[in-house]
């Protein structure tokens, strides 16, 4: 049995692996629903935060959208699908000081799940500081765990297997990929998701873990009120786009 790695390693030196694991989605059709209920008007121009491969970012360029992708590995940046002069490399939530401060957005995403890799204080002034990047109107999606059955039922921790999937890793060589269980913890009044993968190639045995804090709606919904100047709903999920998701909208007034 290989040692565990954390996540964040396949952020960096495991970023291939990351783009291949995750490259299966329907981006396309994300990006197409979001749009579509967040009103976000085509050419907008859209700030891609926890960016990855920028896999959201390449649709809405391919859509005439104008696009500005962050995340904090360079790693990413290198295999990233859109292109490097569109893609900030730095650490959130300092790294948006690297936007200036009069370069103003339509809409600005943070999908993926990214939020539970920040702690509160973090999410607060991330959020503070994507409201002054915003235009009057530009609007916040957030993608959040869907956790209320676990979360209603404490004693139950294990959520289950997310089953197994066949790979392409871009240096060509197939892998398997086994998401082999996803439980949730309760520490210090906080719950949060511990995934396991273990990952196959012909090189490699690797078993990534991530442990993820959990942002309930109505912890974005108090947070939203606390900074002032935000419009806050939840909007409808599409379970076949956005599984195990919630979506939130946040609208700058």
């Amino acid at each position: 049995m290989p040692g565990e790695i954390p996540i964040e390693k396949m952020w960096t030196e495991y970023a291939p692996i990351y783009r291949a694991l995750f490259s299966d989605r329907d981006f396309e059709g994300q990006m197409n629903y979001l749009v579509s209920v967040a009103d976000i008007s085509s050419g907008s121009r859209v700030l891609e935060l926890f960016a990855g491969p920028a896999f959201h970012g390449r649709v809405l360029l391919d859509q005439g959208f104008e696009v500005t992708s962050l995340d904090q590995s360079s790693w990413m940046r290198d295999i990233a699908l859109v292109p490097s002069d569109r893609y900030i490399v730095a650490k959130l939530p300092l790294g948006l000081n690297a936007i200036a401060a009069n370069e103003k957005f339509d809409a600005c995403l943070a999908l993926f799940f990214s939020l539970p890799f920040l702690e509160d204080i973090e999410v607060e002034s991330l959020i503070r500081v994507i409201k002054e990047q915003l235009k009057p109107g530009g609007r916040i999606l957030l993608e959040l765990h869907e956790m209320r059955a676990p979360l209603a039922h404490p004693e139950t921790t294990e959520i289950g297997s997310l089953g197994r999937k066949h790979v392409g890793l871009i240096s060509g060589h197939l892998g398997t990929a086994v998401f082999e269980s996803q439980v949730v913890e309760h520490k210090n009044g906080y719950a949060y998701v511990v995934n396991i993968i273990d990952v196959n190639t012909v090189h490699d045995h690797l078993r990534f873990v991530s442990r993820e804090r959990v942002y309930t709606v109505q912890d974005i919904e108090t947070l939203a009120a606390h900074i002032g100047g935000l419009r806050f709903e939840c909007i409808p999920t599409n379970p076949e786009l956005f599984p195990d998701a919630l979506l939130v909208l946040l609208t700058k007034m």
